[in-house]
């Protein structure tokens, strides 16, 4: 009669301890470094720091974003064609003049296209999005020499907690 209700208990709690971010994350550092130390063997876990959260406004494209919007923003395309029209009043040559205010309206066409795309893709609900996780992992390994060293490494990890990046936090 017990072994009815120990099962399910046993099964219930393997399921949601693998539903656990925190433990995915553990797991998923652990199977990197696996392949990355020296003796993996020797590997020993020390402690690892909560996730922190990584939005989408975080994330490197959306700070290029940002960027291409602000500097398209402090661009004054008025100025840029009353300058256009003062270098025409001191006689440049019409062709050249003509070239110069087509490339200024292709700018102007290209920034109002990157401005709707930017605005589709950075909204305020989407800056919360979450595309990944840092987290900060200590633990001990053998070294080359065959030392005991501790690690303590930063992970960049995506959404389905595989490592993008790891580096040292003492370097």
């Amino acid at each position: 009669m017990k072994a009815k209700f120990f099962y399910p208990f046993v099964l219930l709690l393997i399921v949601s301890a693998c539903s656990d971010p925190q433990a995915k994350a553990r797991k998923s550092i652990e199977a990197y470094l696996q392949t990355k130390l020296n003796d993996p063997k020797s590997y020993e876990f020390v402690s690892i720091d909560s996730l922190k959260p990584i939005t989408r406004a975080d994330s490197l494209l959306g700070a290029q974003l940002d960027e291409e919007l602000a500097v398209m923003n402090s661009f004054d395309y008025d100025k840029e064609k009353h300058r256009l029209n003062v270098l025409y009043d001191y006689s440049i040559p019409a062709a050249e003049y003509e070239n110069m205010g087509k490339k200024l309206a292709d700018v102007q066409a290209r920034d109002s296209a990157v401005k709707v795309k930017y605005t589709k893709l950075i909204t305020p609900e989407t800056k919360t999005v979450t595309t990944g996780y840092h987290v900060k992992m200590k633990f001990r390994s053998k070294n080359g020499m065959g030392a005991l060293t501790l690690g303590e490494y930063n992970f960049t990890l995506d959404n389905n907690f595989a490592v993008l990046n790891a580096s040292s936090t003492k370097d």
